[in-house]
């Protein structure tokens, strides 16, 4: 006996590709603006209409099943289909004028520059400004409405916004190669775990970075005061921070996203600690009410084309 087909509808295969995507339920459900129940019935949907299951649940997540990888490419070119269908319809409503973004500096300065060049290809009307800041400053530009959107790093709420999580981030403890840097470890310092830090010079942001603030608050969960730390430097950027390590004059945490020219070209290598992993999220500080114009169109396009990191966790 033959089952009837059911029809597979288009809203159920964007739930599954934001699943398939970020890997939780509760990021594809902020990504949708959707609760998660909504998201995992749609999920079920999905999946009774095709009478396979699509996703295992794991510690790392949701993770697609052979099925499921399979559906992935077929709806990934369904939505690029769609996409350009709205773009050969739309032509003469393409958005235009000015986006005006705010963006941390980690953000701002190695996970955005591409993803905005393919947008002004995509939008050539659309004139793109974007203001790079402490997470602080950034925040109070969108709330005081000088920036329609910004994008943050390491907060889990900022009153008068909504965060939705942008993409993923590690911090990493880094020191140089050259021989300046080598002489802090020819000493007998073994550097192991976060309470080692305490005997070696470390490089700090300045108050108001997201990365201080998310570091400082893993080293106190990790038992390490960051009180009794040395402050070597305290500098303004993160392009000062890695020049300073690359010439010895200390350790410092940095973003994966910002070193990834100087780990393949061996200027500065991770120290892994073995008490101490620091992820973060990446996160849209969205205003309370709703988007649009350029705005709008380009966290769709965000959405549609997530930035993705060139490491492995």
């Amino acid at each position: 006996m033959e089952f009837p087909r059911r029809r597979v509808e288009p809203a159920l295969l964007a739930s599954f590709l934001a699943v398939a995507r970020s890997g939780k339920i509760s990021i594809a459900a902020d990504r949708l603006h959707l609760s998660q129940p909504a998201v995992t019935a749609q999920v079920r949907k999905l999946e009774e209409a095709l009478r396979t299951s699509l996703f295992v649940r794991s510690a790392q997540g949701m993770v697609m099943t052979a099925a499921g990888k399979r559906l992935y490419e077929v709806a990934r070119q369904i939505e690029t289909l769609l996409s350009r269908a709205e773009e050969v319809v739309g032509g003469a409503q393409q958005p235009q004028g000015r986006l005006v973004i705010a963006a941390s500096t980690t953000i701002g300065s190695y996970v955005l520059p591409g993803t905005l060049g393919a947008f002004c290809r995509r939008c050539p009307r659309v004139t793109v400004e974007l203001i790079i800041e402490n997470t602080d400053r950034v925040v109070e530009h969108v709330r005081e409405g000088r920036c329609p959107l910004g994008l943050v790093e390491g907060l889990a709420r900022a009153p008068q916004l909504r965060l939705v999580r942008f993409a993923d981030d590690e911090l990493v403890l880094v020191r140089g190669t050259d021989a300046a840097s080598n002489a802090l470890f020819d000493r007998p310092l073994a550097v192991r775990s976060a309470r080692d830090l305490a005997r070696l010079p470390l490089i700090w942001r300045e108050l108001g970075s997201g990365t201080r603030a998310v570091v400082e608050q893993a080293l106190r969960k990790a038992g390490v005061s960051p009180r009794r730390l040395s402050r070597a430097f305290v500098l303004g950027n993160t392009e000062a921070v890695k020049a300073a390590v690359a010439e010895g004059q200390g350790l410092a945490f940095v973003s994966r996203w910002a070193i990834q020219s100087e780990l393949r070209e061996g200027r500065l290598a991770v120290v892994p600690l073995a008490d101490l992993s620091i992820r973060r999220a990446l996160s849209w500080a969205f205003p309370s009410g709703a988007l649009d114009g350029p705005a709008a169109h380009f966290v769709r396009f965000v959405q549609l084309s997530p930035p993705v990191p060139r490491f492995g966790w």
